[in-house]
This record gives C-alpha cells, structure tokens and sequence, in this order.
C-alpha cells in the first residue's frame, strides 16, 4: 500500500512531452476559435428554457398545447390594452374593431359599483354622440352613413337607459354626498350629449328618418337629466349639504325649456305625417306601395304633445312658487310624454300612389 502511495505522489513531477504540446497546440487554439465564434441561440429559445426550469412541469405541458399558446396571446392582448385602449379608441360603427371598443367598455362596467357604471354609461354616451359627429364627417356616402348613424344613435339610447337606471338604484346608497355628486356629472353629461344631437341633426335635415331617430334619441337623454336633477333635489330635501339651491333652480328651468322644445318638434314631426296624402280610412295601418311602405300616423300624437305642454305650464308654475319637488316631476311626466309619443310617430314616405284603371261604364242609350 505504502508502494501505490509513493508511485501517485510521483504523478505530480509527471510533464508532458514538449514535442506532443507543440504539435497539438494549434488544434486546440482552432478548437477553441470554433467554440468562441459559434451562433448563439435566439433569444425566444433562450427565454423558453428559462421558462421552462421555473415553471412547474404541469403548466409547461398546457403552454406546449395550441390551447395554452392561445391563452397566452389574450392574457398579453387584454394586459396590455393595446386593441382595447389604442387601436379601438377611434373606431365606429362600421369599423373592425368597433366590437372590440364595445367589448372593452362592458367589461369595464362590469367591474364597477352602482355609483361609477352610472357614469360609465353616461360616457359612453357622449362616446357614441362623437361616433356620430364622426360618421357625418367621413368619406363613407349618404346610405352608409346613415346606417352608422343608426347603429350610434341606437347604442347612445342604450347607455343613457342603462345610465338612468343604475343612477335610481345608487339612490339607496348611504354615501348621499356621492350620489349626488355622480347625478351632477350626469347631468352635464346630458347636456353636452343634446347639444352634439342638436348640431348633428342641424346636418341632417333633409332625412326626416334620422331627424326622428335622433329627436327620440334626444327624448331619452332628457329624461336621463332630469332623472339626475329629480335625485338631487331628493338628497337636497333630507339635508344634504353643498347643495347649491340657485344652481339647481337655473337646471331644472333649462329642463323645462329643453322639454318645451322637444314637445314642439314631435308636433312638427305629427304635421308632416297629417299633411302627407291620405290612402286609407284606418288609421296606424300600414299600406305596401311596391317597394315602398306608408304608415298613417294616428292623431293621438298631437294629443300627446298638448298634454305635454300643458304638463309643461303647469311645471313652470311649480317652479315659480318654489315647489321643486313638484316641478320636477311634472318635468319627468313631460319627458315621459315626448319621448312615447316620438317613439310611436311613424314618417309617412310621400311617394305617389298608384290609384287603380278603372274601366269606363258603358251607358246604353238607345
């Protein structure tokens, strides 16, 4: 034993040969040449075994699978906000990622509380009274127009319902100074959203189809604002402070002149329907015309608009003498009124009639 010890204690004083080390002194060099200047691996292949080493095997099988890799690329689309906040922004009806604007709208009104997707829906709102404002201003030609026009019109009527109604229900919320502050913000919001309607349909006069759709749509986002002011002069009577009485005086006026204004172009609306050629003695009934479709609007639309005007006066009066509460709701009744009546106008299309051959009578005269 003490023989094999000393012979590896020897080993140490063991050199090369320098003839061998010199003759394999460039195959090593160009060895190592090779391995310094070798293509490194992309930095994707790179990145996936690292991945790969910290995640646990489980979840490396669902990634490798077209599931997991879809999966993936919507967790990084909707993380990001790229198509939902940038590429979408500016869409319309119309657009390929118009849906996608809608999609991400809702699901921020999902996440929300009472309070806040109120005033989500009020946004997106004035969101589509901008889409129209857009569609007007674009290259597309009148019918197409018109067809975008509609789509904004119908998805503006929907936010300023839902707007409403999530504002009723935040009512009951214990945070009155919030409510209250939220049914301002709405308010304005209508204001802003029936100027844009006012400018839009200023454009639009020759198509008495759009004329109608947005007087109606204009019905409703009246009625959302006095929705608002009605829940502010509530909180104001159970002694909610900051709550300027001048102020609100001034808004439930313009409620009531914005009311007036609409009752007048329902009656316009009525005129143009009573003044088009009669074709029937039933009122409310269609009647086909080839590719054409005529509606007799009944009278009751006029009776629709004087009751809201008298409603009108009435509310005026009420608000002269201080009673606020009264007048606002009287303002609601008014809204109400205008809004079925627009609703249930039908324009009567004054194309000509064909009126049927009628075979003359021979008369026998002998």
């Amino acid at each position: 034993m003490d023989k094999v010890i000393e012979q590896l204690k020897e080993l140490r004083n063991v050199r090369p040969d320098r003839d061998w080390v010199n003759s394999h002194r460039e195959l090593l060099l160009s060895q190592i040449t090779c391995q310094n200047s070798a293509k490194p691996q992309s930095v994707l292949v790179n990145s996936w075994f690292l991945i790969k080493s910290l995640m646990p095997v489980s979840v490396t099988k669902f990634m490798s699978r077209p599931v997991g890799i879809i999966t993936a690329i919507m967790v990084v689309i909707f993380s990001s906000g790229i198509f939902g906040v940038s590429a979408s922004r500016n869409s319309v009806p119309g657009d390929l990622l118009y849906s996608v604007k809608l999609t991400g709208e809702k699901m921020k009104v999902s996440m929300s509380n009472n309070r806040d997707q109120a005033k989500l829906h009020a946004e997106f709102a004035v969101e589509r009274s901008k889409e129209i404002e857009k569609v007007l201003s674009g290259q597309d030609n009148d019918q197409q127009k018109k067809n975008k026009i509609m789509i904004a019109v119908n998805g503006l009527e929907s936010e300023m319902k839902q707007a409403q109604t999530k504002l009723e229900n935040s009512k009951i919320d214990n945070k009155d100074s919030a409510v209250v502050e939220i049914a301002r913000q709405i308010d304005a919001r209508t204001t802003e959203i029936s100027e844009s309607i006012v400018k839009n349909k200023e454009q639009l006069k020759e198509d008495i189809d759009l004329q109608k759709t947005l007087t109606k749509a204009q019905a409703t986002v009246e009625a959302t604002g006095v929705k608002a002011i009605e829940i502010i002069i509530e909180k104001k009577n159970k002694g909610v402070a900051g709550i300027d009485e001048k102020a609100l005086v001034e808004r439930l006026d313009q409620k009531i002149t914005n009311a007036q204004e609409i009752a007048k172009q329902v009656e316009a609306t009525a005129v143009k329907v009573e003044t088009a050629p009669v074709i029937t003695a039933e009122p409310a009934k269609p009647v086909e015309q080839g590719n054409e479709t005529t509606t007799i609007t009944p009278i009751e639309i006029n009776i629709s608009t004087k009751t809201a005007k008298e409603t009108i006066t009435e509310a005026k009066d009420l608000l002269n003498n201080g009673d606020l509460t009264q007048a606002i709701q009287k303002v609601a009744e008014t809204a109400e009124i205008t809004r079925q009546a627009v609703a249930d106008a039908e324009v009567v299309k004054t194309t000509e009639v064909e009126k049927p051959v009628v075979a003359p009578i021979e008369v026998n005269l002998k």
